[in-house]
């Protein structure tokens, strides 16, 4: 019942040109695996061509998993600069 079809057909479902653009991508950093399985790059719309402005940091030699398992550190980082982004840009919005 899962075969490669089915895999490709949920991949496709769940990639971010089936939803709506945020309100400003320039403050979005995505995390991807170099060797990510799950998520391939080839053949596919490039996510900052879905989201332009955004940046994209690949973690080195690592898959889905093991990035997630073993790389916590650089997904924080990416969610700090992305507010620090944020608050540079749209000091006002923010409220501490």
């Amino acid at each position: 019942m899962w075969g490669i079809e089915v895999f490709y057909r949920y991949v496709e479902a769940t990639h971010l040109k089936n939803y709506d653009v945020p309100y400003d991508p320039s403050l979005i950093v995505i995390v991807a695996a170099e060797l990510d399985a799950y998520q391939p790059r080839e053949g596919i719309t490039a996510l900052p061509d879905i989201w332009p402005g955004s940046e994209i940091r690949y973690i080195k030699h690592a898959g889905h998993v093991s990035s997630y398992l073993f790389k916590q550190d650089v997904f924080r980082q990416a969610i700090y600069d992305a507010m620090d982004k944020m608050s540079e840009k749209y000091p006002s919005k923010l409220s501490l």
